[in-house]
């Protein structure tokens, strides 16, 4: 039986997934999966290490760990390749993207089920490739804001062969941070490349041509200008990642190469993207979600900004635009739960006739009850940070008990829409290679 690999790329700073599962002919799962984890947090290691001991993922693609999609297959599944399941993230992050937004909508009035798309994104903003790929669905292509010379491919491909339930179709797209790409067809057997990417990739891609080999999978991070995964039908395997995710990653291809009688055969070549501490990697990270937060408090998504923000002061505690920025995301949950324990909480809070330590915090059994804990947290926080030295006078005002009782939030709720990037290249030459 196959042995199938997959590798997720969960943000700009070197968080990675990586699984291999063993699997049946259309993708179903025969057992667990092996899983490595970088730079990811806690909470969705133990989800995403629960989810695929029951189901096989593939092709997941997104941003960070709450903004992904993909597909995925159960272990209990009679359904075909082509009819699958996506993973319920994938609704937040097509909603990021206006153009998306409408081709998903546009999915689901014609099939009646929830959108099946498989999405590349790019480094720029509403940058994205999208495949309407199942037999019920709207079997076509939608792209936007991709640099010049990968549309130029795009549209090449589908010039010559249209769009075709074979496996003559575009099956894969992957771009970079700085707008290097590849395009696969023919189930791995033509890709064509063009862009900044590294130089052991190109010569790794011209020597699979030269000896007419397919690519088995190709994975880029889309906020990283090198960090990619390459894996060839004959065993030779490329990667360019964090230097501490080398053993990992070569434990998970032996698995792979062996699985699928390629052991002898296996090349195992590895580059390091970043030599950087976890320390460093923490701190980049929690500046990343603390801007995906603010940007999920302006598409007025409080409670996804609030996850964000919750693992951005877990990475960088004392961080104070942080540590405002999940006050704000709290304060507006807060006024759209409307938790009558809570508000009870927060009655009493200000009674002089409570005492200096304030009333006991509300049960913690009930609906909301991870809510109210992290807001009494983040008042504790407030009281704690009060006597430190604070940069702007404005965070003062902002982090006090009153703001945080009296839920008094910015008003800043028409952001923008979509993930916003400066990343830009001109026009380069494309390599178009296809096999026999």
């Amino acid at each position: 039986m196959p042995m199938s690999f997959e590798f997720l790329f969960l943000g700009p700073e070197h968080s990675y997934a990586a699984t291999l599962t063993k699997t049946n002919s259309t993708r179903v799962p025969l057992e667990p999966a092996r899983i490595a984890f970088y730079g990811v947090p806690d909470s969705f290691c133990k989800w995403y290490g629960a989810f695929v001991e029951r189901n096989h993922a593939y092709d997941v693609r997104g941003h960070d760990f709450l903004s992904y999609g993909g597909q995925y297959t159960s272990k209990n599944s009679k359904i075909s390749l082509g009819s699958l399941t996506p993973l319920v993230s994938q609704s937040n992050t097509f909603e990021e993207v206006r153009k998306l937004q409408l081709f998903a909508l546009a999915e689901e009035q014609k099939t009646d089920k929830k959108a099946n798309l498989r999405v590349s994104y790019g480094p720029a903003s509403g940058s994205f490739f999208a495949d309407s790929f199942v037999p019920t669905g709207l079997k076509r292509y939608r792209w936007a804001n991709l640099p010049a010379d990968l549309e130029n491919a795009i549209q090449e491909e589908l010039c010559v062969n249209g769009y075709k339930s074979t496996k003559t179709n575009i099956n894969n797209v992957a771009i970079n941070a700085v707008n290097g790409w590849v395009v696969q067809s023919k189930g791995g057997k033509k890709y064509q490349s063009g862009g900044e990417l590294p130089l052991e990739l190109i010569n790794a891609l011209a020597e699979g041509a030269k000896n007419g080999v397919a690519i088995n999978r190709l994975f880029f991070n889309h906020q990283h200008p090198t960090e990619y995964v390459l894996l060839f039908e004959n065993g030779k395997v490329y990667a360019r990642l964090h230097r501490d995710f080398e053993k990992p990653l070569k434990t998970l291809v032996q698995e792979w190469a062996k699985g699928n009688g390629l052991e002898r055969r296996l090349e195992f070549k590895f580059y390091v993207s970043c030599l950087c501490t976890k320390k460093y990697q923490e701190q980049q990270n929690a500046a990343y979600y603390n801007r995906r937060g603010v940007f999920q408090i302006r598409r007025g998504k409080a409670e996804i900004a609030t996850q964000y923000l919750r693992e951005a002061q877990h990475l960088d505690q004392r961080n104070g635009e942080i540590r405002r920025n999940y006050a704000m995301a709290l304060v507006r949950m807060r006024s759209i739960l409307n938790d009558r324990h809570l508000e009870d909480y927060l009655t009493r809070l200000g009674d002089p006739s409570e005492g200096p330590e304030g009333p006991a915090p509300p049960v913690a059994t009930e609906p909301n009850a991870d809510f109210r804990i992290q807001y009494i947290m983040m008042l504790r926080t407030i009281r704690t940070v009060q006597g430190l030295q604070i940069d702007h006078q404005q965070y003062q005002s902002e982090w006090s008990i009153r703001t945080a009782v009296m839920g008094a939030p910015r008003n800043d709720t028409n952001g923008p829409h979509e993930v916003e990037s400066e990343s830009r290249s001109p026009l380069s030459p494309v390599v178009s290679i296809e096999l026999p």
